[in-house]
């Protein structure tokens, strides 16, 4: 149905519960594999985030609107942490929403019918889907698909407050150290090559030291999807010790080598032309 989340293939008669059938259903609610009470990233609580605080009972019915906010603010906070954002789909998906509640005028106080229907299980696994992906490919899981978002019977049992919280549960941290740092020179240039540490990178800055540590300055910024910065312009005779930082929107990792880089000296090149 346009403009509602829905498990792809499930009908309208699939996602709308009756109040009888909600009741049967509230002793046998599946936990998807992991405890109901999940702990709350800091960005849920966060200014323009999904929580000002933990609904009072996770054991409450959950209702698509609650879904479509918290799926919007964990779209825009991958998109601002991740290098790989929250992917096309879930970023047409919370486009689609926005545009639908601009179009008619829906607001907090005057929702859309469709967002006080009840979400199934189906559903917040559908966008688990989208979610978790993404998480993958930033390094932050080892599996895209986790062995709870398969389908079974109880994707059309309706779902709570509590496995809507347990699908958003993640918190993205700031990268991890960049390793297997080398350094190539040229008779007044030093090119310098890593590795991806795991986590997400929007970003590697890369310092140098003349002074053995005791003061660092930046020599370029690149993407986080680049391995690789050259400096010219080097002085001879002097020393050089360089570092290098990843960081991302939950902040920097620890510098590559810290104050206790070897220091490198750059001599004029044996090949050089000598003036008498």
């Amino acid at each position: 149905m346009k403009n509602k989340l829905r498990r792809r293939g499930a009908t309208s008669t699939e996602s709308s519960l009756t109040l009888q059938q909600l009741g049967l259903m509230l002793g046998i609610f599946t936990i998807l594999s992991v405890s109901l009470e999940a702990t709350q990233p800091a960005w849920w609580t966060a200014t323009g985030g999904p929580l000002n605080s933990n609904p009072p009972n996770d054991y409450a019915v959950a209702n698509q609107g609650q879904l479509k906010q918290f799926t919007q603010k964990a779209a825009a906070y991958l998109n601002a942490n991740l290098t790989n954002g929250a992917g096309a789909t879930l970023n047409s998906m919370v486009t689609g929403w926005s545009n639908y509640y601009q179009t008619n005028g829906y607001t907090s106080t005057n929702p859309a019918p469709a967002d006080l229907k009840v979400v199934n299980q189906g559903q917040l696994k559908y966008i688990a889907s989208l979610v978790y992906p993404q998480l993958s490919t930033a390094g932050y899981m080892s599996t895209n698909v986790p062995t709870w978002l398969q389908t079974n019977a109880s994707d059309f049992k309706a779902a709570n407050l509590g496995e809507l919280k347990q699908i958003f549960a993640f918190q993205i941290s700031a990268p991890q150290t960049p390793i297997n740092l080398v350094v190539q020179f040229g008779s007044t240039s030093a090119t310098l090559t890593w590795s991806d540490p795991v986590v997400s990178v929007q970003s590697f800055t890369v310092q140098y030291s003349t002074n053995g540590g005791s003061s660092w300055t930046t020599a370029a910024t690149v993407a986080g999807n680049v391995f690789t910065a050259t400096m010219t312009g080097l002085t001879l005779g002097s020393n050089y010790s360089f570092r290098v930082t990843a960081s991302n929107g939950a902040g920097s990792s620890a510098p590559s080598t810290g104050d206790a880089a070897p220091i490198i000296t750059l001599y004029t090149p044996l090949d050089a032309t000598l003036v008498p």
